[in-house]
């Protein structure tokens, strides 16, 4: 933000965040670092995707069990599955038409063919005539992921495995499909569950059934040891009965099958797991004294009405916070409950339709609405703590909230924006973050996919690496999910936009003698800092100066205009990957005459 010193305007204040308030604070502020030193604002952590890419090819030849491929469209990577075609001819010996197979890069322009997301098991494969067509199963808009271990669970129901930092070093790939049913399916919840057993479980929640599958109890982001972790290839039970242990077709909870209901699960720290589901809030414990198996009924209770809400409310999402249950749905009121009684206490909000709650230590915060608002309660009142700002739209826009997350003191969130005529903004994409020490809000990473939206987050509680987050992202027609790297944007992707500063009347307007800015660490090679300003914010920016010379701790510039009323300037920051000093911004300083 600005200040005034003598003839000199100040600007700094970085780690304040985005103000609520553009000609008092801060317009806007992405991919900026203002966490690590306070007053400084310096280049952030990049985003890579870890997901498989769309992709399809023909196959050229086959030996050795391996396929040579002609990719048509896409990208070819490693861990990508989907489903082989033919026309003119005959499938090769071991591909069977309407099964999923797994892809393995086995260097010289070969691929081998497995069964598995995980290559335990390789297809043979010899033969065929015609045309051969690979089409990859694509990852869709991930609506959750489960709390702890990384997995997730997109719009179009399909279940994604996590794999390990050693796998995504090694191969560029972090994420496999993990073949599940999908009728039905809307990526309507998903969680794992482990009794005193030694078998952890991973339910995906369609709309109105439950599937499941053991999953490894190393397998993912706690596992260093690549693809020798000793993972389990998914053993899918679709369309799970409760009641007996067994499958069924028909529905097992209260939404009607069909029907797109949230269905947002946790596990308490009493290890019961809790779900929302039409107008009640269902729940799964381990009976005492025995090891849950989802095929033995006398080891569990389920019940898919532990908690009655009103009849016309659906409840949407849950958090623990304490030992009660927090829930928000379609009203505007967050029930809290014992996780016991039959009733339960609520408190009121000013918007309705909670999207989100997440706890940081004694709080939650809950997300609620279209008008970007954020609410903290302690669980016995709840008032408004934060709202996304209008103006980097400039009109009153429609929000939308999506996944949130906790790590580092950081609250991390993806939020889009639609104007009143519903057409989607760009201006709010990247994932969002609210410094839950000092209040400041900002945009600190945009998606590998610049013009993405942040639709979902995931911590990494084991890691130490950039955010130590996953960050789900989507534009109109792809979608992936983005790791935090350990290294800074190396172009100018990052940028903050000043105050919009009134410096001069229609009689009286102003023209500045100088410009300079300050760092607390010299520029290294590779390195660069950018100037532009507008005078109105109808106007695009035209560039001021650019610095990129090694070891500058500052510069100034002569204006190339003059006689103006207001002023807006956007500083834009470019890092290396080799011994960054991450452009390390204190102050700018503008000399104005009066």
């Amino acid at each position: 933000m600005y200040r005034v010193e003598n003839n000199e305007i100040v600007i700094s204040g970085f780690e304040k965040g985005i103000s609520d308030d553009p000609y008092n604070g801060l317009f806007d502020m992405r991919g900026v670092n203002t966490i690590s030193v306070p007053g400084e604002a310096s280049v952030s952590f990049s985003q890579t995707n870890i997901a498989p890419l769309p992709v399809t090819f023909t196959i050229t030849s086959i030996s050795s069990n391996k396929i040579t491929p002609n990719v048509t469209s896409g990208t070819l990577t490693n861990f990508v599955a989907g489903q082989f075609t033919n026309s003119g001819g005959a499938l090769p010996t071991g591909i069977s038409g309407g099964t999923t197979y797994w892809l393995k890069n086995e260097g010289g322009g070969e691929w081998s063919v497995w069964v598995d997301p995980y290559w335990i098991t390789q297809q043979p494969i010899s033969g065929g005539s015609g045309t051969n067509t690979f089409t990859s199963i694509n990852m869709g808009q991930i609506r959750y992921f489960d709390r702890i271990f990384g997995y997730c669970v997109d719009v179009n129901g399909r279940a994604w495995s996590p794999l390990s930092p050693a796998t995504i070093q090694a191969q560029g790939i972090g994420y496999t499909f993990m073949n599940n049913t999908i009728t039905n399916g809307f990526g309507n919840g998903i969680c794992v569950y482990k009794g005193t057993g030694s078998t952890k479980y991973l339910f995906i929640f369609r709309s109105g059934q439950v599937d499941y599958t053991p999953i490894a109890d190393t397998l993912g982001i706690f596992s260093s040891t690549g693809t020798t972790e000793s993972p389990i290839a998914p053993a899918w039970v679709s369309g799970w009965n409760p009641a007996t242990g067994g499958t069924t077709g028909g529905q097992t909870l209260n939404t009607a099958i069909g029907t797109n209901n949230p269905h947002e699960a946790l596990v308490d720290v009493n290890n019961v797991m809790f779900f929302t589901d039409a107008s009640y809030v269902g729940s799964l414990r381990e009976k005492p004294g025995s090891t849950f198996d989802p095929t033995t009924p006398s080891t569990y209770e389920w019940n898919i009405t532990a908690l009655a809400l009103p009849k016309n409310d659906i409840s949407q999402c849950l958090e623990q916070l304490g030992d009660k249950l927090l829930i928000g749905g379609l009203y505007n009121y967050i029930y809290s409950w014992n996780k016991f009684s039959t009733g339960f206490d609520f408190m009121q909000i000013t918007e309705k339709g909670a999207i989100r709650i997440i706890t940081v230590n004694t709080n939650a915060y809950i997300f609620a609405g279209k008008r970007g608002r954020i609410f903290k309660t302690n669980g016995s009142q709840a008032e408004l703590y934060k709202k996304v700002p209008d103006h980097i739209l400039g009109i009153d826009p429609i929000f939308t909230f999506y996944g949130v997350a906790y790590n580092k003191n950081q609250l991390y969130f993806g939020v889009s924006a639609t104007t009143n005529a519903g057409a989607t903004s760009t201006s709010y994409m990247g994932v969002w973050a609210i410094d839950t020490d000092t209040n400041a809000m900002r945009i600190p990473a945009l998606m590998s996919t610049n013009s993405a939206t942040c639709v979902s987050v995931f911590t990494l509680p084991s890691s130490t690496t950039g955010f130590s987050i996953y960050t789900a992202w989507a534009t109109d027609t792809t979608y992936g999910i983005d790791k935090s790297d350990s290294t800074p944007y190396t172009s100018y992707t990052g940028y903050i936009d000043t105050d919009v500063i009134p410096i001069g009347q229609f009689l009286n307007k102003k023209t500045f003698n100088n410009f300079e800015f300050k760092l607390s660490a010299p520029l290294v090679s590779g390195e660069g800092i950018k100037i532009s300003w507008r005078s109105n914010l109808s106007d695009g920016y035209t560039l001021l100066g650019e610095t990129t010379t090694t070891g500058v701790l500052s510069d100034s510039y002569t204006p190339n205009f003059q006689s103006v009323q207001w002023i807006q300037f956007r500083i834009e920051q470019k890092s290396t990957n080799s011994n960054p000093s991450f452009t390390r911004l204190t102050e700018m300083r503008l000399r104005v005459n009066l």
